[in-house]
This record gives C-alpha cells, sequence and structure tokens, in this order.
C-alpha cells in the first residue's frame, strides 16, 4: 500500500459506533467486534455493536421524525437537491469512499472500487431524476368515478446491505427510500461498514434533516433481527443470504411488512457456437471474476455448445491463469482476496466438493501461492 492509499485511510478510529440522530451512539458496554482487512488478516478497527434497546430508540425517532413532515412531506424541490448534494460529496471524495470499501473487502482499488463509488454517486442523481416524472395519474375508471394514483412514503425503511458490495448497497437503498420521503434505519454489514457510514455522514452533510436516518452496527442474530422485528419498521429491504432471508421473511409476516430481497444466486451463461466467440470469452471472464468472484449475480456456471467447448475451455482457463492477483491497492491487481477467511474456506469447500464428485479442475484448486 503507498503512502496514498495509507492517508486515505489514516482517518479511521478505533472504535466505530452506530448513528443516531447524526451523532455517534454512546458505545458503553457495548460488545466490539473486530473488522478485519482481508489483505493483511489484521484488525482495521473494532465495532460497537447497536443493542436491541438502541434500534428501537432509533426506530421510534425515526417514526416521529416521520410523523412530523420533517421529510416526509418536504418540498420534491428539497429531496432533490438534498440527494443530487449528496452525490457531489460522494465525488467530491471518491478516493476515500472507494478506499473505505477496499480495505474491508479486499476489492482491488484501481479496477473495482473507483467505479463503484462512481456509481453509488450515480444512484443518487438517478433517483433525483426520478422524482420530477413520479406524477400523479388521474384516470376514469367508471362513469360515474375518477381514480386518482399517487406515491406516497411508506413509513420507516429497514435496510439491510450487504458485504461483498457495500458502499453500491447502501447508496442504492438508501437513494431510493429516501427520493419517496421514507425514514430509515440502515444496517451494513459488520464485516465492511466503513464507506456506509461515511455515506450517511455525507447524506447529512448535504442538508438531510436530522432524524430521517440512523446508522446501527452489529450481527444478523443481534441487531439485525431487532431491526427486522420492529413492528414500527414498515418496509424491509435485505440483500444477503438465504437463511436470512427466511428470517426476515417470518418477521415481517405477522404484520404484513413490505418486504423486497435480493438473495444469493447461481447464474448461467449459455454460449451457442454461432455466439461472438470473443465477447462470450470476455463476458465470461468478467461474469466469474469481477468483484472477485463474490456476486449474487455472478455467472459462475458456464453451458458451451459441443462444437466449441474445448477451444472455448482451453482459452478461458489460459486467461484466468493470467490474472493478476495482489494487494488490493496495487494499481497492477485484477482480483483481490476473498472478503474474510470464511468465505475463503467456504469456497475451498467447494472445490472439495468438485473432487469428491469426480470433478477436474482444470486450474488453481487452492490457496494462491504467497497470500
Amino acid at each position: 500500500m503507498d503512502e496514498t492509499m495509507k492517508e486515505l485511510i489514516s482517518g479511521i478510529p478505533e472504535v466505530q459506533a452506530g448513528l443516531f440522530c447524526a451523532a455517534p451512539m454512546d458505545c458503553g458496554v457495548a460488545r466490539r467486534l473486530p473488522v478485519i482487512n482481508p489483505h493483511t488478516e489484521q484488525p482495521v478497527l473494532e465495532l460497537a455493536e447497536t443493542s436491541a434497546d438502541q434500534v428501537g430508540r432509533c426506530v421510534e425517532k425515526a417514526k416521529e421524525t416521520f410523523a412530523r413532515g420533517d421529510w416526509s412531506r418536504a418540498p420534491l424541490l428539497q429531496r432533490q437537491a438534498v440527494l443530487n448534494r449528496t452525490a457531489d460529496l460522494i465525488r467530491d471524495n471518491l478516493d476515500e469512499m472507494a478506499a473505505l470499501d477496499s480495505v474491508t473487502t479486499g476489492l482491488p482499488y484501481y479496477r473495482a472500487m473507483r467505479g463503484q463509488a462512481a456509481a453509488a454517486a450515480g444512484w443518487f442523481d438517478y433517483f433525483a431524476a426520478a422524482l420530477g416524472n413520479m406524477d400523479e395519474r388521474l384516470f376514469r375508471q367508471i362513469p360515474q368515478a375518477n381514480t386518482l394514483i399517487t406515491r406516497e412514503p411508506v413509513g420507516v425503511a429497514g435496510l439491510f446491505t450487504p458485504w461483498n458490495i457495500p458502499l453500491m448497497g447502501a447508496a442504492l437503498k438508501l437513494a431510493a427510500a429516501l427520493a419517496m420521503g421514507n425514514s430509515c434505519i440502515i444496517k451494513p454489514s459488520e464485516q465492511s461498514p466503513l464507506a456506509g457510514a461515511r455515506l450517511v455522514e455525507l447524506l447529512f452533510e448535504a442538508g438531510l434533516p436530522t432524524g430521517v436516518l440512523h446508522l446501527v452496527n452489529g450481527r444478523g442474530h443481534v441487531t439485525g433481527a431487532a431491526l427486522a422485528a420492529h413492528p414500527d419498521v414498515a418496509l424491509i429491504s435485505f440483500t444477503g443470504g438465504a437463511g436470512a432471508g427466511r428470517f426476515i421473511a417470518r418477521a415481517a409476516m405477522d404484520r404484513f411488512a413490505k418486504v423486497t430481497m435480493e438473495l444469493g444466486g447461481k447464474s448461467a451463461n449459455i454460449i451457442f457456437d454461432d455466439a461472438d466467440y470473443e465477447k462470450a470469452l470476455k463476458g465470461s471472464l468478467t461474469a466469474v471474476y469481477a468483484n472477485n468472484g463474490q456476486a449474487c449475480l455472478a455467472g459462475s456456471r458456464i453451458f458451451v455448445h459441443r462444437k466449441i467447448a474445448d477451444n472455448f475451455v482451453a482459452d478461458f482457463v489460459k486467461r484466468a491463469q493470467g490474472i493478476r492477483i495482489g494487494d488490493p491497492f496495487e494499481a497492477a491487481t485484477e482480483l483481490g482476496p476473498q472478503a474474510s477467511r470464511a468465505q475463503m474456506e467456504r469456497v475451498l469447500s467447494f472445490v472439495d466438493v468438485v473432487r469428491e464428485e469426480g470433478g477436474e479442475i482444470l486450474s488453481g484448486g487452492g490457496r494462491a501461492s504467497g497470500f
């Protein structure tokens, strides 16, 4: 890591707490969770876990602010201005935002994170513009009556963001929910909480009223469970694993809370013999290895027509072997580490399954040497 990168992450605190009404929560006797740099496997900081009681206070304040109308009834132009200003602030702090993500996810800073940080800014611009196209609709349903369709905020939204795209995930959920006037409680993954916390700070700097947005930190079965089960959380947006998704769905079911989920996947590429060969090859490599191969939509299964299968497999393996693995903060690095030791061991267990089931390992098959 060069001196510039060291400077970018030098401001990381020793302990990061949640944010209640734009101010750090009292850490008190909170459990401390280590946040690990997956490249060095050394701690970056400690995360103060938000208790169930603290989650409840956040929801109560968000509900109070929503009812008062500080943001939920704010003029459209005010909401657009805050979203656009947030986008500008992300761009002004692009290097910092990207570095905060890279140091906790292992994603290559130069090749991935700067692009993802720029895309995060784009989400705020997009939803600010979309607000201008959400006109009320009036139409004649029956001869004696007209129907008016309008869009209104739901209330308090609980937003769960994933460890693999922490900044982009937070930006998408926050931009959409805030654009419509909702109050929000955001819970980043405890593995990669830094960029999401900085984004919350930028939103307040952009003019978001105090009390509209709160940040909670912690493990899913503690902080996440308290947020999902709270009776005043009217909307839940969750990105993560199927097990946690099932828990959230059950927690929300009894109160009929709105729930949207983006869970894991095992996506397939299908390549026919008349496809653009070079485009298909490049696209397949990107689909498999983008985001360090850690994405719910990764194209990690490839079905190739038998006429071109042998050549395609050989070319794919050759190019995969040429991908540069290394320090996420080195400019030449194309592929960084898995986001955690647990994730690495999980992936290696899948390789063991391939061997046990008689599959052929054409390249790799173990932890990269030197790391």
